[in-house]
């Protein structure tokens, strides 16, 4: 048989025998039990067998802490740690991340315990990446501008210099309204 002292919950003390051990708080425990002290009495067992739950179970239910496991900084997503490298767990999660979403566009919602996607960042990141791919290419068509200049300049075939000066003239200012556009929206967001 096996009995277990306990106190406030917690077993403060295990014994096998044929007989209750002397003193006040022990109790008959069920014939797998396999306590140890400071295991706390009834929420670490199964409830029929009297067994000690499995870790990963007693992690789930909150009852230990898992030292191997991966924590997510709450505001960078990219940095992970293990819990032994970890004193304080205010700022970390063990809620992955989204995957397939970059790590700026998320943020953890502590109210629902989970990560969402932050949409306001998204769409500017977003429109800033198309202002910096306008304003690449049309750096890239004033490169051009400077041959049929040349050109014209030296008499060489003035009027396919003129004709080209002036397809790329008219490619920068198709895409100037939408630079306009997009620098607007930037400066009010």
């Amino acid at each position: 048989m096996r009995f277990a002292k306990i106190i406030n919950g917690i077993i403060v003390d295990v014994a096998v025998g044929a007989k209750c051990p002397i003193g006040d708080g022990w109790t008959e425990m069920p014939e797998h039990f396999n306590g140890n002290s400071g295991d706390k009495w009834p929420e670490m067992f199964d409830s029929k067998t009297g067994r000690l739950l499995s870790e990963q179970e007693l992690i789930k239910k909150g009852l230990k802490e898992n030292e191997t496991a991966i924590y997510f900084n709450i505001d960078d997503p990219n940095e992970k740690k293990r819990r032994y490298e970890l004193g304080n767990l205010d700022n970390y999660t063990l809620e992955k991340p989204i995957e397939g979403e970059d790590a700026p566009h998320q943020k953890f919602d502590r109210a629902k315990k989970k990560w969402v996607i932050d949409t306001a960042k998204k769409e500017r990141a977003g429109k800033e990446r198309r202002l910096g791919e306008l304003k690449g290419k049309v750096n890239e068509l004033e490169q051009k501008q400077y041959r049929p200049q040349r050109d014209i300049a030296l008499g060489i075939k003035p009027d396919k210099a003129i004709e080209r000066l002036q397809e790329i003239e008219n490619e920068i200012d198709s895409m100037r309204p939408e630079m306009e556009k997009l620098d607007k929206e930037l400066k009010s967001a």
